[in-house]
């Protein structure tokens, strides 16, 4: 699918498109959240299909709305679990708002989304060393640990595979690994 530019506003664009409607059957938004910055984001949302005389759920499924503002207007790319789209921030208690769907992209997806959160969630402690991530190189070297030194910013020690260690270096959660125990 593609874009579709037509909102003068952030708030309109998401009011827009989490109104519910009914056309053979009534399509609710029961949650949604927007996670971005100014300028660029994903509204995540899950919706509820149901027959409108008799309320029986039809189906539901979790929805990726990219939404970007380009030359004074906001517009949309919209997409839906069962493409695999390529964002993980969805929250992880829509997931089990919402069956898998019969998708072969959905449970790859919903792997990602968990290992997107558990990455973000990874809490580290000032003065541990912790084992890097794989392919990370700095000044050609393979780097093989970092000691976080502080956390706020995130600065650390890093091991060479050489034995060189060098201080001071700016690092991100997702560069280390398991503790090291010393």
């Amino acid at each position: 699918m593609g874009w579709s530019f037509s909102w003068r506003s952030k708030k309109d664009t998401i009011a827009d498109r989490i109104k519910s409607y009914t056309n053979k059957a009534a399509h609710e938004c029961a949650a949604h959240c927007y996670r971005g910055n100014s300028y660029r984001g994903v509204l995540w949302s899950v919706w509820v299909i149901s027959d409108p005389a008799t309320k029986e759920v039809l189906d539901s499924f979790i929805g990726c709305d990219i939404l970007e503002y380009r030359g004074g207007e906001w517009g949309i790319k919209s997409l839906c679990e069962s493409s695999g789209p390529y964002y993980f921030s969805c929250p992880l208690k829509y997931l089990d708002m919402v069956p898998v769907p019969d998708s072969k992209y959905a449970p790859e997806w919903r792997e990602k989304v968990r290992a997107y959160h558990a990455e973000h969630n990874k809490k580290l402690t000032k003065g541990a060393t912790y084992k890097a991530a794989p392919g990370l190189t700095l000044g050609g070297g393979k780097i093989t640990q970092i000691r976080a030194d502080s956390l706020r910013p995130i600065r650390g020690t890093v091991t060479l595979e050489s034995g060189l260690t060098l201080g001071d270096i700016k690092f991100k959660k997702r560069m280390v690994q398991e503790e090291v125990s010393v």
